[in-house]
């Protein structure tokens, strides 16, 4: 059988960016070589995201789960998506990226030859209008980089967007993410502490 991949997204009213960033999820190239399905969690508390949902989900092959976490906390949401998910892989990407064509088997492949836990890609800075010139001098929104098969041994290294992770080891503790940083960030961070 193909490995299965459950591809997670939290959105909070989003709606432009969450429709990019479905359509360029349902052209991800699989070529046999695994399964997609969608979870989608709603964390608006007007729901803004469930029209758009509803729209995709009718011209789409792609099984696809949403929900709505109205209480306004990244974590619930992200808790909410891993209690969906039931692939033996979980990808995570946040609402306002956009991945590549290629963006999973990239993600799949070297984490399946080095039966890694998980694998994360990178997340490049894309502006929709020029930024400010001191963003740009600044690297406000510049990370790291790493060749592939680089091991992360800091856990701030490590992040929700853009990761595929083995289900087994997301959800191998309760939670799995911290509902009392839900409101401030870092829910992230401290997951991939706890896991070091």
């Amino acid at each position: 059988a193909l490995p299965c991949i459950d591809v997670c997204v939290c959105t909070c009213r989003r709606p432009q960016q969450l429709a990019r960033l479905l359509e360029a999820l349902a052209a991800q190239r699989r070529a046999g070589r695994f399964d997609l399905r969608l979870v989608v969690v709603d964390n608006d508390p007007a729901a803004s995201a469930a029209a758009g949902v509803r729209a995709f989900s009718a011209r789409t092959e792609l099984a696809l789960r949403h929900a709505h976490e109205p209480v306004p906390n990244i974590a619930r949401a992200r808790n909410r998506a891993c209690a969906l998910a039931q692939a033996e892989f979980v990808a995570m990407i946040d609402d306002d990226e956009l991945p590549g064509p290629d963006w999973l088997a990239q993600l799949l492949d070297p984490l399946r030859a080095r039966d890694a836990a998980g694998a994360l890609g990178p997340v490049r800075p894309r502006y929709e209008a020029p930024p400010p010139a001191w963003v740009v001098r600044g690297g406000c929104c510049e990370r790291a980089r790493h060749p592939t098969g680089t091991r992360l041994r800091r856990a701030r290294e490590r992040r929700t967007g853009n990761l595929l992770i083995r289900r087994a080891s997301l959800l191998a503790e309760p939670g799995p993410f911290d509902e009392a940083l839900g409101r401030r960030g870092g829910e992230d961070t401290d997951f991939f502490r706890r896991r070091l």
